[in-house]
């Protein structure tokens, strides 16, 4: 019998991922998003080590709020030392039903399941992985193993991180603004 799930998430593959969030076939991986999608248009986000990870990834997760989110880590290990395997494992039980998470795997969380976007997110960068959010082609959180992501929003998001300590955010072209810490 299968253990029963405490959330509406659920695995998915992630090309499929890619197809639902974004709708365009020329991205099939990480590697072709990163390309196509990260660039001057984007917010750059650098945190500190010492931040405060939950209140970093609820801020991330209410920007997409109300949306089908998709998650995939496509880095790990590069930071053995801040990993807690079991953790993510224990994790992946509750929310999951399972605990048979891959990091090939895409996680798909439901338009109302906060909890769980914050609970994957945090995790991964406080252990230093690397991943990416999507929701659709305008709104996107994309994150790497060394303290610096990403974001793809059609909003001034600044704002929304200027109260965090040890967060800074460089604005894209035509935002007011001169950059990282501004």
């Amino acid at each position: 019998m299968e253990p029963k799930s405490k959330s509406n998430s659920r695995l998915i593959q992630v090309d499929e991922m890619f197809a639902r969030a974004i709708g365009d076939d020329r991205i099939k991986d990480i590697e072709s998003f990163k390309k196509l999608y990260i660039g001057a248009r984007n917010f750059d986000l650098k945190w500190e080590q010492n931040i405060a990870y939950y209140s970093f990834a609820k801020k991330i997760a209410e920007l997409f709020r109300g949306t089908l989110r998709y998650v995939q880590f496509h880095e790990r290990g590069i930071w053995p030392s801040s990993e807690n395997r079991y953790l993510f494992s224990a994790l992946c039980d509750y929310c999951l039903g399972n605990g048979k998470f891959t990091f090939g795997d895409a996680l798909e969380v439901a338009k109302h399941d906060d909890e769980t976007l914050i609970s994957f997110l945090q995790l991964a960068l406080q252990f230093g992985w690397g991943g990416v959010i999507l929701c659709d082609s305008r709104h996107w959180f994309y994150f790497s193993h060394d303290s610096w992501g990403c974001l793809g929003s059609p909003d001034d998001v600044a704002t929304t991180f200027q109260s965090l300590h040890g967060v800074q955010i460089a604005r894209p072209p035509g935002y007011p603004g001169l950059g990282l810490g501004s």
